[in-house]
């Protein structure tokens, strides 16, 4: 019972301090019985509370909370705990939050404390990604590679002995990267490094990503050529129906209503083409149809097409999703017509 009550006031508190409620976040947090999950409580508040300085641009504020959550960290157990963080665990992702928030400097530093080689390299990791992401948003394209380079130099030093276990996590790291490296706009290297990945399951969706995030930032043909060199079937039908609705609407903003349709109807086909196979990750077929289906929908929802969007949300196997897609294109439906919340579509 007391664990219980535990988590459940701890995520309480978390909602309340995401909400910016964080006085009243961290009086909720402080009635927590175990020792160790109200820190971990508290530092997930004060990360929250950094974050929010930032956003206002009071750097001051937010050096203040995230150090006041590092010294927080620093009373967790060092080792893994059923339900929650260790310091290590903590300690990175505080680290990463500041980078994130632009404060590189003060994140290395915090980073370099961590004890546990392998989550100190994957903290570095987070964090030249995070630097490289603001060097972009800043213009500085040669920063940018540099950082990412740094990233890709991090996340192939070995820190783990044992083979299998130091794959996976490179792997993670290395994929993290590339796919940043992608909605940066650096397809070409994002590409390079997605091959490095010797998994080929985990290489192909990495592939996705990227392909899907070039399709986001307009270029499609690319996008699709990209897509097309991933091997499985179903994933890149699901790959190059995501990418048929990013096409779609691009059509629309163009006011190209045609092109948009015939885009939505690609995805649509390409959708209905992913089938039952042996691998277990494609197993449950009709979640990722559905997916598909309804990104269609709310996505021509936002473009005006109601009875369109509502003809393809009803092709929608899943009752559950359905009826959420439904709702919302209700609510596009009446905030478009200028009708109140209760209002349908006819």
């Amino acid at each position: 019972y007391k664990e219980h009550r535990d988590r459940l006031l701890a995520d309480i508190s978390e909602v309340q301090a995401k909400t910016g409620e964080i006085a009243q976040a961290q009086r909720v947090a402080r009635t927590i019985n175990d020792e160790n999950s109200r820190d971990r409580a508290l530092v997930d508040i004060a990360v929250a509370e950094a974050k929010a300085h930032a956003r206002e641009g009071d750097r001051a504020g937010a050096r203040a909370s995230f150090s006041e959550a590092g010294k927080t960290a620093q009373a967790l157990p060092q080792g893994w705990t059923y339900g929650g963080k260790s310091r290590h665990e903590a300690l990175s992702e505080i680290a990463t939050a500041q980078a994130e928030t632009g404060d590189i400097k003060q994140a290395v530093e915090l980073a370099r404390t961590i004890n546990d080689e392998d989550v100190r390299n994957r903290s570095l990791v987070d964090i030249a990604v995070a630097k490289a992401t603001m060097q972009v948003q800043e213009g500085n394209r040669a920063g940018a590679r540099e950082s990412f380079s740094q990233a890709v130099e991090l996340a192939l030093t070995r820190t783990i002995k044992d083979e299998r276990i130091w794959a996976s996590v490179m792997t993670g790291s290395l994929a993290k990267v590339t796919i940043a490296q992608a909605e940066a706009g650096d397809i070409a290297q994002a590409v390079a490094n997605a091959r490095m990945i010797d998994d080929i399951e985990y290489r192909e969706y990495v592939l996705a990503d990227i392909a899907n995030a070039q399709a986001r930032t307009g270029g499609i043909a690319q996008a699709q050529v990209v897509a097309q060199t991933i091997t499985d079937e179903n994933r890149r039908n699901s790959s190059l129906a995501d990418i048929a609705v990013a096409k779609a609407k691009a059509h629309a903003q163009e006011g190209d209503r045609t092109g948009a349709q015939e885009s939505f109807s690609r995805a649509v086909t390409l959708a209905k083409t992913i089938s039952n196979t042996d691998d277990q990750d494609w197993k449950d077929r009709d979640w990722e149809q559905n997916a598909i289906l309804s990104a269609v929908a709310w996505a021509q929802a936002e473009e005006g097409d109601i009875a369109q969007a509502v003809e393809i949300a009803e092709t929608i196997s899943g009752k559950g999703i359905r009826s959420r897609v439904l709702a919302k294109i209700a609510k596009a439906h009446a905030k478009n017509s200028g009708l109140s919340g209760r209002a349908g579509m006819q």
